[in-house]
């Protein structure tokens, strides 16, 4: 009587576990490759969404320009915390009388802790707020300079260490009464370890100079 035994041999089982091992292998290396993907576009994504709304935030203070801002007509500038450029606007209180103007500044400095931010200060007279990013509610600090206002959101992103503004350069044009902003961010790319995803933008803002 033939017995029929049912079972896999030696080889079979080696070849069944390469198999599996193979497949295993190609799987995690998908992932790997996914994730990366997914990572890099995160951040492309976030690192976009900052600089976005940051020039659409100085789009809306540049446009409330009154005066000619206090830095030299066609020539680039790169402000910095020692030497941030300013703007006069006129003052909510006073809006027609000159040496009552608000004066903002726009620098590259540390907030929180965080080197490479883009920040605005306020001074109103002889007083000298604390300054705040860019990518925040300008109006509502304008009009209340202690109180902390909204980011849209981006607060997190902006905090994260891993994102900074590596430039932030202006122009004036005093010919045609342009302002030109260009602003280089970048973030640490999560697919190649030690390298940065840069990206710059620029924008114009025609101001309403009365000199």
């Amino acid at each position: 009587m033939i017995k029929n035994n049912k079972g896999f041999t030696f080889v079979e089982m080696m070849i069944a576990s390469a198999i599996i091992g193979i497949m295993g292998a190609m799987t995690s290396t998908f992932y790997m490759l996914v994730y990366k993907s997914y990572a890099k576009i995160d951040a492309q994504a976030k690192n976009s969404a900052i600089v976005i709304h940051t020039l659409n935030s100085m789009q809306k203070e540049l446009r409330q320009i009154a005066q000619a801002p206090t830095m030299t007509a066609m020539t680039n500038v790169h402000p910095t915390t020692a030497s941030p450029v300013a703007f006069y606007i006129p003052s909510l209180t006073d809006p027609f009388t000159r040496s009552s103007d608000d004066k903002i500044e726009y620098y590259i400095g540390t907030y929180n802790g965080k080197t490479g931010r883009l920040l605005q200060r306020l001074t109103r007279g002889a007083t000298v707020y604390s300054a705040v990013p860019v990518i925040m509610d300008f109006d509502v600090y304008r009009n209340t300079p202690t109180t902390y206002p909204q980011s849209g959101g981006l607060m997190p992103n902006f905090n994260n260490s891993d994102f900074r503004y590596d430039d932030f350069n202006i122009f004036y044009d005093n010919t045609y009464n342009v302002i030109k902003v260009g602003i280089t961010a970048s973030t640490a790319d999560k697919s190649k370890s030690g390298t940065r995803k840069t990206l710059t933008l620029t924008t114009s803002v025609t101001i309403r100079n009365t000199f």
